[in-house]
């Protein structure tokens, strides 16, 4: 079975295993789901600003254009050895899930597939599919914990090249959680805030966080 738990993720994204031909991420922390999309998306070293290298489809197209994913997935690349297929908002649709199922089957020779869903229910449909095959790989997306969200409020802090007191990131630590992109779009807001000061404290959180706790972003 090729799939990961949620404290895994990370690390298998940092490495990613090149015998994994599609990629799906999954979960209820959407903002999450997109972010480690990204890491892996760059990770193909692919430029992901070309529609000839990437083709980025939605969940409900696919679903429509019954095989599309197929035929894509089967085009001989032209400008590139190979192409990233970049599918978002997908979720229950069956077309997409049995274009998975051939492809788990006859594997594409030049080409990536690469999964956005929401989250997924164990033992059914796409996860299923993904998670039985041996070329494919589920990846989990929940929402994060007190160390992951640790770990984005450092990141955002090296890049600003600031600090923030411990009464402050306890604070601001209970204000986030529940989507990763909107929980780092407020630690963003919360460093140009403060700009031109080298640490962030308990009046800054005041002042300006938010409550992104319960937040999910919405389908791109």
């Amino acid at each position: 079975m090729a799939q990961k738990k949620g404290y895994e993720v990370d690390s298998w994204l940092a490495r990613p295993d090149p015998s994994m031909g599609i990629v799906l991420l999954y979960g209820p922390d959407r903002g999450l789901v997109a972010e480690r999309a990204k890491t892996f998306a760059a990770k193909t070293g692919l430029p992901l600003d070309d529609p000839f290298s990437v083709v980025k489809l939605d969940g409900a197209e696919v679903d429509r254009d019954e095989g599309r994913l197929l035929d894509e997935a089967r085009t001989v690349p032209m400008f590139s050895d190979r192409r990233l297929l970049w599918v978002r908002n997908a979720s229950g649709q069956k077309a997409l899930a049995d274009d998975i199922k051939a492809l788990t089957t006859e594997p594409a020779r030049d080409a990536v597939i690469l999964i956005e869903a929401g989250d997924l229910k164990k033992g059914t449909g796409l996860r299923a599919i993904v998670e039985a095959a041996g070329n494919a790989i589920a990846l989990p997306c929940y929402a994060d914990e007190a160390r992951d969200l640790d770990s984005v409020i450092d990141d955002e802090l090296r890049k600003a090249g600031m600090s923030m007191t411990l009464d402050a990131r306890q604070a601001l630590r209970r204000n986030l959680g529940g989507d990763r992109l909107a929980s780092r779009g407020e630690i963003e807001k919360l460093v140009l805030y403060a700009h031109g000061r080298k640490e962030i404290g308990i009046e800054d959180i005041n002042a300006l966080s938010g409550d992104v706790s319960g937040a999910s972003s919405m389908p791109r």
